[in-house]
Parts: structure tokens; sequence; C-alpha cells
């Protein structure tokens, strides 16, 4: 090589360094040394030469020949790519793109002659001259798979012949160029976004888009404070970017750290595996949005660390985003604020209730907002300003303009100033004026402000209220009831007239009124009432307050609170005198509690103490008290006989006995009738109610002078002594019922102390008189028949029918077991109707029989069933229905019955004859018969009570009476029947003195039907 073509060469090499453009020179040298030697050791001995100049270059080169094999590989390229020289050296197909590319593919040298259309795509566009071509890439795989972007260039080799024999190519490393033409780029960009007029949402779309783009950002997190809810709000732009609930976490950590430091920060992450296979870092970046000294909120970019796009030296530049972004959020509030400010004040001035506007100092109206055209009456603000001219002059009367003017021109100002409206003579209406002067940067007054308020229903409301309260106060003053006003802290403040007229207080007293007013035992009676009266409760009571000269006076008290501005400011007392009323309650209270007659307490006063001394009882067991039930002997007789005036006398005059015979704290009360009860308080042994219960007797028994009559009485008492067990008043006095009734059946005049054993006969008495109610219904009661025979002959004669009752559990009873209670139930009416209905119906059944004679048949009839009024025409129609011969029928009936009205007896009995029965007088010689009466009595026998047949053998005056009757008998063609015969000497001495029929257990005991038609079968009836 000529020595001044080499030292070219070697200056070209040299300054490679300092020129990109200077490598072209070295190519094109290259290219003219492999054409200029014929000889190949020459060649060879240069390219060696050359190629030692090569591998010192600063860029990296490489050349390869025209079968692709690489021919030179600098020092510059092994570090660049991590290849070593040696290595790649000699080889072919495309195996050279490895280091740059990762796999076989062309490079920009294979394209050295082709057509620019040809090219890789990732090579355009590309810098063309001659057969030399240049392009900047991206390179990644280069610097271990970190990348790079280069400038490279690649030129052609010829051979002598001028034919392409390869082609050299050259590389550098451009990275911080570009990163710097990014990083200008991007601020570029982000500082016209940010300049440009959008809302937050819009820049912030844009500028993720844009670092996107140019950082290939992974996430930008955004976070602004809402004040609505003092909170921040948060907006990831990215939302697949921030699906994980760790990294919302972690974005939210670091803004929330950089709002409170103030300061920026930026961390790496650990490594992660690219998809180009790199170990790269991820930076998570956070800085404040500051303004001035402000904090709007706070900006999170999370981004991959690689030389082309970003490392953590470039921080500033994000902090350059986030200072763009304050200043554009900063911006967008303070016009967002200032277009709501102008809002609200428009909105405000349009929709105002009350009338705005602005006036010259020469009256005229300026503006005016819609409120005040309706105010003044017209239909909208355009009408309203073509009356503008002089326009407070026509409004207001010329006194109430120039006192406005003058106060707001001298005083600047002017509030609620009220005027009215007028029309003519009329007035339309009032306003409330509000008005100031807005003046000039000079001090000079430029116009006049203010606003207007339509007061005419306030006024009229006010007029309306002074007439209420007009009429309120003489209300208050001349209220028939008494008034008293009182605070809301209960104090009193004001009193009406008749509160005075009723307690002689007057408004000077109110306060030291409470200390009067109030008896010492109501002090916390009344504060209760009044605090519920205070709490919004209206409250109403009967209670007692003292008149100022001391004495106490009943009142109704009604106490309400009042409210002002929607709270309780006081509370009304209102007073009603009641003395009056309470009188009269008292009076009735007494009627009510008290017997009229004797003005002991009744039977409702005397249960409520018999109460209270049982409540006594239970809270001290020591408290011992008796009940008595008195009830008068005789009382009806008296009564019936004397009248009833005298009846009363008496009661009085034994109530006044009652209550001198017993102690203070007893109570006496009459029950009702001649019926008294008594509780004797407090006693502590039975001797001690034993011994009252004497001396009450004695004391009752004592004669009275009655309608100057000596009347004597006397009582029976019933005593319960043990009271404790009792849980309720009735209870207690059904027993002294029960006992006091027990005393009467004993022989009246006497006491008796109650016992569990008179409760459980009562008991039993009401339950069989429930087994004979149901008896009557169930047909459980039978006849039984105790033969009748001649006493002369020894022949039967007849039958009496005696009611037996088959009760299902104590078996087969006599009358005298059940029909003393059935009496006292009146059910003895309904047995004996039955006992009527079967008699006649057997009769019936005999009769069917055709026996040689027929039986009689004898029925007992009570005295109730006798005093039945419709006996007779009863037993006719019974008669009737049976078709019964009535002369078979015998009807019995007591002496004593007979004898009761023997008036009305003649007359029952003869209708009775009249339908064919026969009458007996049944246990005749035990009552009071008047032998005159008893002729006239229309009666066919006599029938001689058991009591004197049973003992005539050891009495000798019975046997005398059983001859006088059978001589009676005789006498009065009177057949007589003895009852009761029990033993042959009876027998006998009947059959001696002629007795007509006997009946008795000697003769035959009652037995059923069955058993009497056997008998009558053997032994048939004869006359």
């Amino acid at each position: 090589m000529h020595p001044l073509l080499l030292r070219q060469i070697e200056q070209a090499l040299l300054d490679l360094s300092a020129c990109p453009a200077a490598v072209a020179a070295v190519l094109q040298l290259v290219s003219e040394t492999y054409q200029a030697f014929d000889d190949e050791k020459t060649v060879c001995r240069e390219m060696e030469r050359l190629d030692h100049i090569i591998e010192f270059l600063p860029d990296a080169i490489f050349a390869v020949d025209n079968e692709h094999r690489v021919i030179a590989w600098n020092k510059a390229m092994a570090v660049m790519t991590g290849v070593p020289k040696q290595e790649i050296l000699g080889t072919g197909g495309f195996e050279y793109a490895i280091p740059f590319y990762g796999h076989p593919r062309p490079v920009l040298l294979d394209f050295i002659a082709k057509d620019p259309s040809q090219s890789y795509p990732m090579y355009s566009p590309e810098q063309t001259q001659n057969q030399t071509r240049a392009t900047e890439v991206f390179v990644p795989a280069l610097h271990g798979g970190r990348g790079a972007f280069v400038w490279t260039k690649a030129s052609p080799l010829y051979d002598r012949q001028g034919r392409i024999a390869g082609a050299i190519q050259s590389i550098r490393d451009i990275t911080e160029k570009k990163r710097s033409e990014i990083t200008t780029r991007v601020l570029y960009l982000v500082s016209t976004a940010a300049s440009t007029p959008m809302d937050n949402a819009e820049l912030f779309s844009q500028v993720n888009d844009l670092l996107v783009w140019h950082l290939d950002i992974q996430i930008l997190h955004i976070a602004l404070p809402d004040f609505e809810i003092d909170t921040y709000t948060f907006s990831c732009l990215d939302q697949d970017s921030c699906a994980s609930a760790e990294i919302l976490t972690r974005l939210a950590d670091l803004a929330a750290k950089v709002q409170q430091t103030m300061q920026p920060t930026i961390f790496t992450e650990r490594p992660n595996l690219t998809e180009t296979g790199y170990l790269g870092q991820t930076v998570w970046f956070a800085s404040p949005l500051k303004y001035g000294s402000r904090i709007l909120g706070s900006v999170v970019i999370v981004l991959p660390e690689d030389n082309l796009h970003f490392s953590t030296r470039d921080a500033p530049i994000l902090a350059s985003v986030a200072d763009h972004l304050a200043l554009a959020i900063s911006r967008n509030a303070t016009e967002q604020a200032l277009r709501r400010s102008e809002e609200k004040h428009r909105l405000i001035f349009e929709n105002a209730t009350e009338g705005i506007f602005q006036a010259s100092l020469d009256h005229d109206l300026l503006n005016a907002n819609p409120a005040l055209a309706r105010i003044l009456g017209y239909p909208d603000v355009e009408s309203l300003m073509r009356h503008r001219k002089g326009f407070l002059r026509h409004l207001l009367s010329d006194k109430d303009r120039l006192t406005l003017m003058d106060q707001v021109l001298n005083q600047g100002r002017i509030d609620n100033f009220e005027t009215s409206m007028s029309e003519g003579n009329k007035t339309r209406g009032w306003l409330s004026i509000n008005m100031r002067t807005v003046q000039h940067p000079d001090g000079s007054i430029a116009y006049l402000e203010g606003s207007m308020r339509n007061v005419s229903q306030r006024k009229e409301a006010e007029q309306k209220l002074a007439v209420q309260k007009s009429l309120f106060q003489q209300l208050f003053d001349n209220s028939p009831q008494g008034i008293l006003l009182l605070g809301a802290d209960g104090a009193p403040q004001n009193l009406n007239l008749s509160f005075t007229a009723m307690f002689g207080f007057t408004r000077d007293d109110v306060d030291s009124l409470f200390e009067v007013l109030l008896p010492p035992d109501s002090l916390e009676e009344n504060y209760s009432f009044l605090a519920k009266v205070l709490q919004g409760t209206a409250q109403s009571q009967e209670t007692l307050r003292r008149h100022k000269d001391g004495h106490v006076i009943p009142v109704s008290m009604l106490g309400y609170p009042y409210l002002l501005d929607g709270k309780i400011a006081g509370a009304f007392f209102i007073f009603s005198d009641i003395s009056e009323r309470k009188d009269y309650e008292n009076r009735l209270t007494t009627q009510a509690l008290r017997d009229n007659l004797t003005g002991l307490p009744n039977r409702v006063l005397f249960m409520d103490r018999l109460n209270r001394a049982m409540e006594r009882q239970k809270r001290n067991p020591g408290y011992r008290f008796a009940v008595l039930m008195i009830d008068l002997d005789s009382f009806k007789r008296v009564n019936d006989t004397l009248g009833h005036q005298a009846g009363d006398s008496l009661l009085k005059e034994v109530a006044n006995r009652l209550t001198r015979g017993l102690r203070a704290i007893d109570t006496v009360a009459r029950m009702g009738g001649d019926e008294f009860a008594i509780i004797l308080e407090d006693f502590h042994t039975n001797r001690q109610a034993i011994d009252i219960a004497h001396r009450l007797l004695n004391d009752v028994r004592q004669p009275m002078q009655i309608q100057d009559r000596e009347i004597q009485v006397s009582a029976s008492i019933g005593i319960v002594l043990r009271t404790s067990h009792y849980q309720s008043p009735d209870e207690l006095i059904r027993d002294a019922d029960i006992c006091m009734y027990r005393s009467k059946e004993m022989g009246k005049n006497q006491f008796k102390i109650f016992s569990k054993s008179m409760y459980e006969k009562v008991l039993q008495a009401v339950e069989m008189e429930n087994d004979l109610r149901r008896a009557l219904v169930n047909e459980e009661f039978e006849l039984f028949f105790q033969p009748i025979f001649t006493v002369s002959t020894g022949h039967l004669r007849g039958f009496e029918a005696l009611v037996r009752w088959n009760h299902p559990r104590h078996g087969l009873l006599t009358p005298g077991s059940f029909i003393p209670l059935a009496e006292e139930a009146g059910l003895v009416s309904d047995i004996g109707k039955w006992v009527l209905s079967q008699g006649c119906r057997t009769l019936v059944r005999w009769q069917a029989m055709e026996a040689e004679q027929m039986p009689y048949l004898s029925l007992n009839l009570s005295p109730k069933d006798f005093l039945q009024p419709n006996l007779a025409s009863d037993i006719a129609a019974l008669l009737q229905q049976t078709r019964l011969d009535p002369s078979h029928l015998k009807l019995e009936i007591t002496e004593t019955a007979v004898m009761d009205n023997p008036e009305q007896t003649t007359s029952k009995l003869e209708k009775l004859q009249k339908l064919g029965v026969q009458i007996a007088m049944d246990d005749f010689g035990t009552g009071y018969s008047s032998l005159s009466y008893l002729q006239r009595l229309p009666i066919d026998i006599l029938k001689i009570d058991r009591s004197f047949v049973q003992t005539m053998l050891e009495n000798p005056s019975n046997l005398e009476i059983i001859k006088a009757i059978i001589g009676l008998g005789k006498i009065l063609d009177l057949r007589i029947v003895a009852e009761g015969v029990e033993t042959q000497d009876q027998l006998q001495i009947l059959q001696d003195l002629g007795c007509d029929l006997a009946q008795g257990y000697l003769l035959g005991r009652p037995m059923p039907l069955e058993s009497a038609e056997e008998l009558l079968a053997k032994n048939p009836a004869r006359q």
C-alpha cells in the first residue's frame, strides 16, 4: 500500500471516535485496500495490519465476506455483544446476528447492493449513499440482554474486479442520546398537555398515554382529595394493572406517605423475569402534587428500569411530570372554583327569594333579579326595567325615601328599613330594604346595591298577633279560673285576677308564692307534676293548695307547657276551686259506703276494711282479727206484725247496741236486711272474741221499746277466728255465713265458731243439690210401696208410695236425707210432681191387672206442693191423661200445712174432693188442729203420727191421745190409719181400740214395685 494512503487510513481511524462520518472514510479505505493489491499475500498482510487498526477503534466494527463469513470483529464489538473475537471469526449462516438479536437473521450489511425496499422493516428509514447504508435502531440483545439504541452503518467490500467481495459494519451506542431525546420529548408533551385547557380526567388520560408510549410505564396512579367525604379518591389509569389488592394497597400507602412527608420517593423492586429473558427491575416512583405550599394530592408511577427508557437517576424527570400535573390540577381547581363561584352567584342572583337590585344615585334602576320583579308585581325583569327611571322615587314615599337615602349616604348602609308600597291612598304591601353604597377605587360612590323582601305577610301576622295578644291578655285577666304562669325554670312569673280571688295572692307576691301556696306535704308531688309538664306532657290532678290566709282549698289543677320557637318556654297552671264538688262527693261517698238507715258501714265499706285487715295480717303475721256474722232471730215476725217502720226502729236500736258493745278500732256494718257483720281488730286470744260474742248476744236479747211496745229479739252469730289462710274477703264472709246459719239451725240465740267440718257439710250439701238436679233429668228416683192393712181382718187394703233416690255413689237414699235439701233448693215441687205422676201410672198399671179388689195408693203432698195455685187443675189433667179412677188415689197432707191457712186449705181440699180424690191428714196429733176447723175440713182419713204409736206402751198419755183420735174419727166419720206399727202388742191394742187401718215394719217394710205386686198377687186387696 502506498505510504501516503496508509497514513490517510490511520488518520481516519484515529478520527472515528470524534466523528461518525469518519467511519465511512475508513470503510472506503478498507475497500480500496482490498482492491489495490493483486498479490494475495500482500493483501493479507495489509488486511492484517488494517485489522490491527480496527481492533482498537472505539466503535464496534465487524466485517463479512461474500459468503457471509465473519472476517473482522474488533474489541469494541466483543464488549458490546459479549462474544469474543475468536468464537465468531469464520462463522457464517447469519450466526453473527445472534449476539444482536438472539437468533440468526440478516443484519444491515446483508442488504448491501440490494433494493432499499427489501430492507428489514426495523431498518427503515435508512440513509443510503452509493452502496453504503446507515440507520438508527434498537438492538435488544446487546449489553447482556439489556439492549441498546445504536447508530449503525454498513459499506461493501470490493475485489480488484470491482465486485462486492463482502461488507463491513460499524455500530455506535447512542442510548444516552436517545434517552435525552425521549426525556425532552416527554417533558415537552406533558407540559403541552398540562397547559392545554381540559379537565383532570382527560389530562390524566393523555399523560398516561404519553408515559406508556414514551417511557413504557406500567401504572399511573393519582390520588386527589374529596372534600365532601373528607378523604382521598384514587384513580388508576390502567385498571388491569391495578387489579391486585396488594398493588392497590401499596399504591395507597405510597400516596399517603409522600403526602405526609411532602417529598418524592423512589425505590426498585426485586428483579422480575421479562419476556426477553432479561432479569430487570421495577421502579416505584411517588411524588406529592405540590403547588406552592399546598399539597394537592399525590402521583405514583410504576415502570421497568432499562437502558433505553428509564433508570433511577431519571427520577427528576418524573418529579417534573408531577410538577406539571400539580400546576394543571391547581389551575383546573381554581378555574372550577371560579366557575362554581360565578355559577353560585348567578344562581343566587337569579333564584334568590329576596329582590336584589343596583341603582344609581339618581334613583334609577340599573340591574334587578327576577325576585324583585315578582315582589314589585312585574311579570319579569324586562317589564320592571322599562320603569327603571326614577325607580326609588316611584317606589317610596318622599319621607321614607329621604330617610333611607340620608342614612345610606351618611353611614354607607342601612339594614331592615321597613316601608309601605302605596298606590294612591291604598297600601299595596310592606317592604324590608337593605342597601349599601358601592365605591370607586378613589372612594367616590359608584352606585347603590341592595335587597328587598316583601314582609306584608309578616306585618299582617304581627298585627294579628297583636290582636291575639290583646285577646289573650283579656282572656288571661278575666278567666273565671285561676291561672298561674311559670317560666322554663318553674318559677312563678304572672297570675290573673281569678287566681288572686281564689288564693288571695297578687302579682307582687309571685317571687314568694310557692312558700305559702304549697302545703308542706305536697311539695314533692308539686315538683314532680311541674317536672312532667316542663318535659312536654300535659298533666292534670286534684290536690290541695293553701290560701294566703292559711286555709286549705281543694283544687283541680291542669298544667300544660307552652312553646316559643319550638322549645318549651314555661307552663300554664290552671286552677278550679272544687270545694263544693268535694263536699258533694264526700256526701255521696258517705251514702255509697254507709247504711242509710243505721249510719253503719255498708257491705262495700265493710269489704274494703276486711280486705285491709287481711293485707295487714299478710304484712304482720302476729296481727289477728276475727269476723262475726249476726242475723236477728224472729225479725220477720216483728216486721210483718208491727210493720216496716217498727222493723226499721228495731234495726237502728240493734245497731246502737252492737256499736256500744265494741271498741273504737272494731267495725260493725249492716250487710242488708237484719244481717250485721263485725270485724274484731287486733285481739290476742280466742277468749276475747268469745267474750265479746257473749256480750253482744246478751245486749241484743235485752227488751226494747218499739212503738210503745216491749219487744224482745235474739241473734244468731257465726264467728271465724282463724283468718290467716284466707285468700279473699269473699271466702271469709262465706264461712262466717255458713257458721251463722249453723247457729240458727242449732236453736238460735247462740254463736258457733267456724270449723272446717262446717264447710265440708255445706260443700256436701251443694254437691247433693247438684246431684238432685241431675237426678230429675236422669230419672234416678224410684217409688217404694209400704202396705196398709185392715186392722180387724189383716187384709191388704192399699199402699203408701214413698220416694227413694238411687244415688250413683251413695246408693239408695230415703226422703229424710234429701227432701229437706230439695225444699231449700226449690226442687221439692218437681219431685212431688214426679211422685204424683209416677203414682198415677202405677195405679193405672194395677187397674189393668183386673184384681178382685183394686188397692188404693196414698201419695204425700209437701207443704210447698199444697201451696201451688194450680194443684187441683194439674191433678185433674193427670187423671184425665191417665184415665185413672180417682177413687183409688189418696193424697196426704200434714196437719201443720193444713192449719197454716185454714180458709185457703178448705177451698183447695174441696176442689180436690170434687175430682173424686180422697184426702188424708198426715202426722195428726203433732199440730194445733182446732176441732171446729177439723170438723169443717173436707178430709176423709186421719193418720196417727208414728211418734204416738211407737211409745204408747211406755207413755200412757200417748195411748190416751190415740184413743181420743180414734174416738174423734168415729164421731166425724173419718177412717183412722196408725203409722209406725212395729210390734204385735201395738197392733193388738190398736185392734182393741177399733183402729181401722195400720202400717209399719211389723206389717211390711217399704218395697219396690215388683215386690209390691208380688204381695198384691198373694193377698188381693179387700174392703
